[in-house]
């Protein structure tokens, strides 16, 4: 798995395929010294890498006090047009007087404000906060058009304000799960029945709790015939939060967590999987699905947020408050592998319309469409 999250993967593939359609130049990354640099590694040499200023007075950036009266400052003096800011997490308080393009990925903690405030009041604060933020910014890029359509419901934002721009899988990872090498995971992590796959996080949102359940069903029902797999990218703390119903049911050899893959063992996983399963009850984007599809692999997801949008009709779906449905379609896909290699075969070649050069060359139509309508040249 990637050894730094999804947003700093943004930048890093973003950044990394915007230069060759920018022979003349002109793009700079201006970075928190105090945030993990590892996906600017590999652009150290091809663009001019800037620290931001050192917060004052022992000032946390990520904190109200330093976006509310420094980083505007800071954002003033930065010798750019405009300035592309890649995910809504790290907003100056408000703009000033250069043009701004914002990503925003999801807007999570607002579509489902009940997990994430303790009351409607600082819901509402925060709601109004980030709409007075988005007011100033000159563009919006959203990564789904699931985002979009939130955006404009809960923080007001103008429709025509707002770009869809997809992202896509790394194209590291692109060019192992297309390659026709596979490392053997399943020696490698014991697996020794037909296994339906997870990957991602343990946590609520994820629903890996209707998952287990469907999946526990299905053994009691049909044996021990199979395992399900959990790639968990929280690691430990993750799997723990559901190792007592496992033990509870007796599971533990037919649920396997594995903490930590490298890219080829993933896509092994991903490959040999009856089915990969992916749960979620909210999505920004969601690359995991992505993901298997282009290791051939019939995938099975919510029908939920974004995620239609994203796999389209090559996907089978449920709802992801029905284990029942769930079981249906997990038995179906095991019992049925003319439905494995029908779906294996659209998902892949649906997946490969989704390319960083697709969404660099999309992000920069936006820079050139705000510079045209500033009036400075492109």
């Amino acid at each position: 798995m990637s050894p730094y999250a999804g947003l700093g993967r943004y930048v890093q593939n973003l950044v990394e395929h915007i230069i060759p359609l920018s022979p003349d130049g002109g793009i700079s990354c201006w970075f928190d010294r105090t945030k993990n640099l590892s996906p600017l590694i590999r652009l150290s040499n091809r663009i001019p890498q800037i620290p931001l200023p050192r917060a004052p007075f022992g000032l946390h950036t990520d904190g109200l006090v330093y976006k509310r009266f420094f980083l505007n400052q800071v954002v003033e003096s930065i010798p750019s047009p405009i300035i592309h800011w890649t995910s809504q997490n790290y907003l100056p308080h408000r703009f000033g007087n250069k043009k701004h393009i914002v990503t925003i990925h999801d807007i999570l903690r607002l579509v489902l404000w009940q997990y994430y405030y303790p009351s409607r009041l600082a819901f509402e604060s925060e709601r109004r906060y980030l709409s007075h933020q988005l007011r100033g910014a000159t563009k919006i890029i959203a990564i789904s058009q699931q985002t979009k359509f939130d955006l404009v419901r809960l923080t007001g934002t103008p429709e025509a304000k707002i770009h869809v721009i997809y992202e896509a899988v790394d194209p590291v990872f692109y060019k192992i799960a297309t390659s026709d090498h596979d490392a053997d995971a399943q020696n490698t992590f014991g697996i020794d029945r037909p296994y339906f796959l997870f990957v991602g996080q343990i946590e609520w949102r994820k629903n890996v709790d209707t998952l287990l359940e469907a999946f526990l069903q299905l053994i009691e029902s049909e044996g021990p015939r199979y395992q399900l797999v959990l790639v968990c990218a929280n690691g430990e703390s993750g799997f723990q939060k559901i190792r007592k119903k496992i033990a509870q049911k007796k599971a533990e050899k037919s649920v396997k967590a594995i903490l930590c893959v490298d890219d080829e063992q993933l896509a092994s996983l991903y490959r040999n999987a009856l089915a990969f399963v992916f749960p979620s009850l909210y999505e920004g984007f969601g690359l995991p699905p992505l993901e298997a599809m282009l290791c051939k692999t019939a995938v099975i997801a919510a029908r939920a947020s974004c995620l239609p949008e994203i796999l389209g009709e090559n996907a089978l779906y449920f709802d992801p408050r029905q284990p029942a449905e769930l079981v249906q379609l997990m038995r179906k896909i095991a019992d049925d592998s003319s439905i494995r290699t029908e779906f294996s075969a659209r998902g892949f070649e649906w997946a490969k319309n989704f390319s960083w050069e697709k969404t660099a060359r999309q992000t920069l139509d936006v820079y050139d469409e705000v510079l045209s309508a500033s009036g400075t040249a492109v």
